[in-house]
């Protein structure tokens, strides 16, 4: 999980109530520092070291009316695929008017094709994680 998208996830859980680890309350604020990230809850703190942060999202859980419910990241593709067609028409735009562009086109056509390929890893790793969440809770099956 890159840092932006860290940043995303724990934004949209301020003022949640989520529980981690055994430790539970609402989330007030959060913060990231080179060496830890410090999540503020309305009862305790929970700190995390750097190289836990990756899979301490995961196991972050949001409790809503007394049962605990996961909360899964917004997929890249959720949330950078409008944006991903508006360059590749910028480029087939500017490729007709200007055919010199066509150098230029081709290295943003690979980056696209880059955010395409970790969009396709990302549903394939939410497809595995589903697949062993409801492997290992029979009441969801």
């Amino acid at each position: 999980m890159k840092i932006y998208e860290m940043e995303t996830y724990l934004n949209s859980l301020k003022n949640k109530n989520i529980s981690l680890d055994g430790k539970s309350g609402r989330l007030i604020r959060w913060a990231m520092g080179d060496k830890t990230l410090k999540l503020t809850l309305d009862s305790q703190d929970i700190v995390i070291l750097a190289g836990d942060v990756a899979e301490s999202m995961e196991r972050i859980q949001v409790v809503e009316g007394g049962e605990l419910v996961k909360v899964a990241p917004v997929p890249l593709i959720q949330r950078s695929g409008s944006k991903i067609e508006a360059i590749l028409m910028d480029n087939i735009e500017n490729i007709q008017k200007k055919p010199e562009y066509l150098e230029q086109a081709k290295e943003i056509n690979a980056n696209v094709k880059t955010l395409i390929d970790l969009a396709k890893t990302e549903v394939d790793y939410m497809k595995t994680i589903a697949s062993f969440t409801a492997q290992s809770n029979p009441k969801s099956q």
